[in-house]
């Protein structure tokens, strides 16, 4: 079955201070919006107390979200009391139904399917995305959470007046989680496997990398994170994303008139967390592996 990344989500206390950290980034983030899960009987759009924003690419997006309740029951209650960080990671997918067979079949403890809503307030169409998901239980993603989604309405979600980024960014292109210890690294492969189905290819820093069409996911330890990115990647964490630009030299120009902190390797920069809302964000060219 084909998975994409669909998006990733970044988690805090308050969602201003990480829209503004992002557009200093030059990304184009869309007015905040409530998250609404659908009633199952009635279908009646109940609020889930978590306001976010999107920065929209051409293919996937990112989440920025602040949560406002104190539910331990809350979706993100396990994920929430962290500060800033890189909490979130949807995976895309065409056929729900079939995806959460798979995860129960290879015993990947997974919540019940659900419908989700926000409303979409840009572009020429206007009306309620709806999205069907399901969640990873919080005992078999202790990284971040996990989930799977497939679009209702993605021509709602994905319209041109929202991606158009000062920074050139088009794609959604990698996520990096990070692991402590090579063997919470070997640990974290075998769960990896039995949720996606497939067998990571393995690079030259022991790091396991798992192709999803034009994106993938990558596990690193700690010190592997730490020699290739020349960060300290927070550990057991998604850590670090990848967002393709259509150029370097225009993402580099921008962060550099910010003021943003930056390491240039050419057609890869590289921003520390601190500047990113807890992750490394990496932006680079397009064809550049890393």
């Amino acid at each position: 079955m084909t998975i994409s990344l669909d998006h990733l989500g970044f988690v805090g206390p308050r969602l201003e201070p990480m829209r503004e950290a992002f557009t200093l980034l030059g990304f184009s983030a869309t007015e905040p919006r409530p998250l609404m899960s659908c009633d199952p009987d009635t279908g009646a759009a109940v609020p889930l107390e978590q306001w976010s924003c999107h920065v929209v690419l051409e293919r996937g997006y990112l989440e920025l979200s602040a949560v406002a309740s104190r539910d331990a029951g809350h979706h993100l209650s396990t994920y929430a009391a962290a500060g800033n960080a890189l909490q979130i990671c949807a995976f895309g997918t065409r056929d729900l139904a079939r995806s959460h067979a798979q995860c129960r079949d290879a015993g990947v403890r997974v919540n019940a399917p659900q419908w989700a809503t926000r409303e979409i307030h840009y572009g020429a169409r206007r009306g309620d995305a709806r999205f069907h998901w399901f969640m990873v239980e919080p005992a078999d993603a202790p990284e971040g959470l996990l989930c799977f989604v497939e679009h209702g309405t993605p021509e709602l979600v994905y319209q041109p007046e929202v991606q158009q980024h000062a920074n050139s960014a088009r794609s959604l292109t990698m996520l990096g989680v990070v692991l402590p210890t090579r063997d919470a690294l070997a640990t974290a492969t075998i769960r990896y496997q039995r949720l996606l189905g497939r067998t990571p290819a393995v690079g030259a820093m022991r790091q396991r990398v798992f192709e999803l069409g034009h994106q993938r996911l990558v596990l690193y330890s700690a010190d592997a994170a730490a020699a290739l990115f020349g960060e300290a990647a927070p550990a057991s964490a998604f850590a670090i994303a990848g967002i393709e630009v259509a150029d370097s030299a225009t993402a580099a120009d921008r962060l550099a008139r910010q003021n943003v902190p930056f390491v240039d390797r050419g057609e890869l920069l590289i921003v520390p967390p601190s500047a990113a809302c807890g992750a490394i964000l990496c932006l680079h060219a397009p064809g550049r592996v890393f």
